[in-house]
């Protein structure tokens, strides 16, 4: 039996059908975890438009605030860990195809003061109009983007934690003028074995109009897909993103702020966690991997051994002792920066801990060396597990450095 589509839902079906080609965003990304809108989402409402206050001039930063840029240069800024090379003049810096730049100290809890500015003259549009973030611990994002009477997807404007969450309002002012970003950062809290506690959670003030109240996020900031949380040290560095406009900067200060003491109100949303594997885990999924192609190699190892390994007189430990700390030490290892330092607190290797071979001269090693350094690219880690042939002197914490 043939049926028929009333003709007010035809137009209401192809209405929609517009929609979702003609406005910025897409419509085949996944779900956002609290199952109402898409990441991007082309359908998702436009934040209602408020027309802020009159810019002024930069803020004074308080006295116990960090001058993070004064005009006067870019000593607190880094490049690849290289000179940043941001164009810097008339009291401000500016974005120059050079890439992003990062602080060279690295920060935790924080309120943020940063003042922008997207080109006067406006060239592109959606997200190819006055585009920069802000990067907390490198992977959090505040959204820079020329938003004044430029329609994008809502979670990509101006004040919006990309891909998660619109601003309440859009309070942009008009392209070539001063805006200001208040922010309060709290950052994310993980468990001794790197699992999620408590979320990331902010707060912004986009031009004295609030945008955000103390919001969790859902994880690090991605591009069409889902974001989600990896465990990482308690402080890390501010990025300021170069996405290819001339976006200027001036007059950022921050504040470092302890906020372990004020309670985090739960989410009502769920996050998403990258799934925390044991151990034997990653040893199992590590050694099911075939061999990289090259030829030589470089690591640098933790050694965890115990009381009656070949030649360490001065270890007490006992074997299972050995592999409980080795499981404390790698969760340690995932979230470190400070590979060396982990080698220097608990190895139990008098040599040099890092170490060249190639696959001609693998067989000089221990085995496991091999076995797991020519299944690592550089800056993967993985363990080799303590084996009476393969790895007699215990367990080797091994990170592929060249």
């Amino acid at each position: 039996m043939k049926r028929t589509v009333p003709s007010a839902l035809v137009c209401l079906l192809a209405s929609a059908h517009a929609v979702a080609q003609n406005s910025p965003g897409y419509t085949d990304t996944p779900m956002l975890p609290d199952g109402k809108w898409r990441v991007h989402d082309a359908t998702r409402p436009q934040p209602p438009i408020v027309e802020p206050g009159p810019a002024s001039g930069p803020a004074p930063a308080p006295k116990d605030a960090i001058l993070l840029f004064d005009g006067s240069g870019l000593t607190e800024w880094r490049s690849n860990d290289k000179e940043a090379k941001w164009a810097v003049a008339d009291g401000c810096m500016t974005v120059n195809g050079t890439g992003d730049i990062r602080t060279t100290r690295e920060f935790g809890d924080c309120q943020l003061h940063i003042e922008w500015a997207s080109p006067a003259k406006v060239e592109g549009e959606s997200q190819g109009r006055g585009n920069s973030g802000v990067f907390f611990f490198e992977r959090y994002e505040v959204q820079i983007l020329d938003s004044f009477e430029n329609v994008t997807y809502a979670d990509g404007q101006a004040g919006s934690l990309y891909g998660q969450n619109p601003p309440l309002v859009n309070a942009c002012r008009k392209p070539g003028e001063w805006q200001t970003y208040d922010i309060v950062f709290r950052a994310p809290r993980f468990g001794p074995e790197g699992g999620l506690q408590q979320p990331a959670r902010l707060t912004l003030f986009h031009n004295g109009v609030l945008a955000h109240l103390d919001r969790p996020m859902w994880g690090a900031t991605a591009h069409r897909s889902l974001p989600a949380y990896k465990a990482h040290a308690p402080k890390g560095p501010i990025k300021l993103q170069d996405h290819g406009n001339p976006v200027r900067f001036r007059n950022v200060w921050i504040r470092e702020l302890d906020l372990s003491g004020t309670p985090a109100v739960p989410s009502a949303t769920p996050v998403a966690v990258e799934a925390k594997k044991t151990m034997d885990q990653t040893i199992a999924e590590l050694m099911a991997k075939p061999e990289v192609a090259d030829d030589s190699i470089t690591v640098q190892h933790v050694l965890i051994s115990f009381q009656g390994a070949p030649r360490m007189t001065n270890v007490t430990r006992s074997k299972d002792e050995a592999k409980e700390l080795t499981e404390r030490v790698w969760a340690k290892a995932l979230t470190a920066s400070d590979f060396k330092g982990l080698m220097a607190a608990y190895s139990n290797d008098t040599g040099p801990g890092e170490y060249p071979m190639t696959k001609a001269t693998r067989s000089q090693m221990v085995k496991a060396f091999g076995d797991v350094g020519f299944r690592l690219k550089v800056g993967e880690m993985g363990v080799a597990p303590w084996d009476a042939s393969a790895s007699p002197f215990g367990w080797h914490i091994i990170k592929r450095v060249k």
